[in-house]
């Protein structure tokens, strides 16, 4: 099974404690290089300007390729660092 990496945002409070996957859609990458080159643009994008939260982040997720990417995280991510 190949590998596929998901671009998501997410929206944070400043502390990085609570974050919540906004409600955009999904980004697919054939490597984690070609996600990572991807998340400046994500993170100028209108959906993460207009995010009411204070802090909003990139992050790339290795899945394994499934018909379905956009369910492979819930709503409340857990905290990140």
């Amino acid at each position: 099974m190949s590998m596929v990496f998901a671009l998501v945002l997410l929206g944070c409070a400043d502390d990085g404690t609570a974050c919540e996957r906004l409600p955009t859609q999904v980004e697919q990458y054939s490597s984690k290089a070609l996600c990572e080159a991807g998340q400046e643009m994500a993170l100028q994008s209108e959906a993460a300007m207009q995010a009411d939260y204070p802090t909003v982040v990139s992050r790339c997720l290795r899945m394994s390729a499934a018909p379905s990417v956009a369910s492979a995280g819930a709503k409340r991510a857990a905290p990140l660092r």
